[in-house]
């Protein structure tokens, strides 16, 4: 939509380059339905032209991999209904984008045309700046909505998980490895001095937000349903999450038919529950402190940890605690090596706890890429348009620049005459784009539990980068006629 509007800118910006020409074929015997027709087919032209090089685009950075972040397949000939409805897209896009130039170059009386007396008229300058304008509003609320983006995902990324992430590795094992050989990996792990311990659990905690079972239960006369994750007696220790009351689990727990609970403050609170209580048959050894087992989609809810070794799906994920000091490339190194010599064809992978995180917010970085991607692409199309704009300005103004240099006029002054009116076009299109941004932020922002606030800085930072590019593009196009001869420009009139 941007770059049709910014066709339809730009094409109106060119009419009076292009209107002398095309009312002379008027005067010469061509009718308006013929050259409207002409300047349509013009514009479907070079929309399908546009559409042609963006596919040779997508298929280049696909073959060289840099769509990475691009869940779907890329290659073209996957989705052919798809390219062939872009194609259809773009010439309606053309159409649409070329219906409003090719009515307004041929709508005026040739004879007025050719004494050229329309260039600035007030009409033409208030429709140019129209559509610039929403140009500036897109480009606006791309940047602010890239930058809230990046902030959320820098919020989620240094919030506070309540336990140790750091110097943690995760290796899914083998029913095998777990089954038969679960002290040999253990013990081997342990011989290296920078490993402290090793914990198991079902599943990779913080893997995903709904991977960790969910249980029933009547408590207190009602149905309540909390989160249960199984893991290994010396897990909490492992990852380092504090039991804050009561105690926590010990090898003797183990030799229980069903385990106990250690239970997290938002089941102490919903449930009621405190050390010692019974709960869903079970006594509730102990509450750890608050800690954060999903993302920040997700508010806390009720969750207990269990030690259950009849649950039908084993311990297949560990977790290794390496010691502050421990040089990380020769532990993995280490890790890698157990591995091999208890089970040598299991294709094991060792992952960081923090890659494990960083991919629990893989769709948020997506989205801010894509949308920072976007908004690149909405300013240098808007700026294309201010570009316009000024070449047009400039070549009609050029006399009333040469008049003003003549009685005494600086280049710096000429350069603010010019920049004043998008000082203007940009600030009025800012204060538009500030509501549209802050609803548009704060409904996705509602998909969290735990979000970002919604700082001012954001918007003025957004302000001024659109502002200095604005300013930096209409002076770069008028320095040239600002410091040009007068006399040249007077004599060109």
């Amino acid at each position: 939509i941007v770059a049709g509007i910014n066709f339809t800118n730009f094409s109106t910006s060119l009419a009076p380059l292009r209107i002398k020409s095309i009312n002379t074929q008027k005067v010469l015997g061509s009718s308006a339905g013929i050259l409207r027709a002409s300047l349509l087919f013009e514009a479907v032209g070079i929309s399908l032209l546009a559409f042609l090089c963006s596919l040779f685009i997508v298929w280049g950075l696909g073959h060289m991999g840099w769509l990475y972040f691009v869940q779907a397949d890329t290659t073209l000939t996957a989705y052919p209904g798809l390219v062939g409805g872009l194609a259809v897209l773009s010439v309606i896009i053309g159409l649409i984008a070329g219906i409003y130039p090719s009515l307004y170059m041929t709508s005026f009386p040739p004879a007025l045309v050719l004494k050229g007396s329309f260039g600035l008229s007030s009409s033409g300058k208030k429709l140019r700046t129209a559509l610039i304008g929403f140009q500036f509003i897109v480009s606006i609320v791309l940047i602010i909505s890239a930058m809230f983006v990046r902030q959320q995902n820098r919020f989620m990324q240094k919030y506070s998980l309540g336990f140790d992430k750091d110097q943690v590795v995760v290796v899914e094992l083998n029913r095998n490895i777990m089954h038969d050989h679960k002290d040999s990996y253990v013990g081997g792990l342990k011989e290296y001095p920078g490993i402290e311990d090793v914990a198991f659990s079902v599943y990779e905690l913080s893997k995903e937000d709904d991977m960790i079972d969910l249980e029933y239960a009547r408590h207190e006369d009602k149905d309540v349903f909390f989160k249960v994750f199984y893991a290994s007696e010396n897990f909490l220790s492992v990852m380092d999450i504090q039991v804050e009351e009561g105690r926590d689990f010990t090898r003797e727990d183990l030799n229980k038919a069903q385990s106990d609970y250690i239970i997290n403050p938002a089941a102490e609170r919903d449930f009621h529950l405190h050390p010692g209580d019974r709960f869903n048959d079970r006594t509730v050894l102990g509450v750890s402190k608050d800690f954060r087992f999903n993302s920040c989609r997700i508010a806390s809810s009720p969750f207990v940890f269990a030690l259950n070794n009849d649950i039908p799906n084993p311990k297949l994920v560990s977790y290794i605690r390496f010691n502050s000091k421990t040089n990380l490339q020769e532990a993995v190194a280490h890790v890698r090596e157990t591995l091999k010599e208890i089970d040598p064809t299991f294709p094991f992978e060792i992952s960081f706890y923090n890659t494990i995180l960083n991919n629990l917010y893989q769709k948020e970085q997506t989205l801010g890429k894509l949308i920072s991607l976007f908004g690149i692409m909405a300013i240098l199309i808007s700026i294309v348009g201010v570009f316009g704009l000024v070449l047009f300005e400039t070549q009609y103004r050029r006399k009333e620049i040469g008049i003003r240099k003549i009685n005494g006029a600086t280049t710096g002054q000429i350069l603010l005459m010019f920049n004043k009116t998008y000082i203007r076009i940009v600030s009025v299109c800012f204060i538009i784009s500030i509501p549209i941004a802050w609803m548009g932020t704060q409904q996705w922002l509602e998909n969290f539990a735990y979000k970002t606030p919604l700082h001012l800085w954001v918007f003025i930072v957004a302000f001024l980068i659109i502002l200095s590019v604005t300013i930096g593009t209409v002076t770069f196009r008028n320095w040239q006629a600002a410091n040009e001869n007068p006399v040249n420009s007077v004599k060109s009139e």
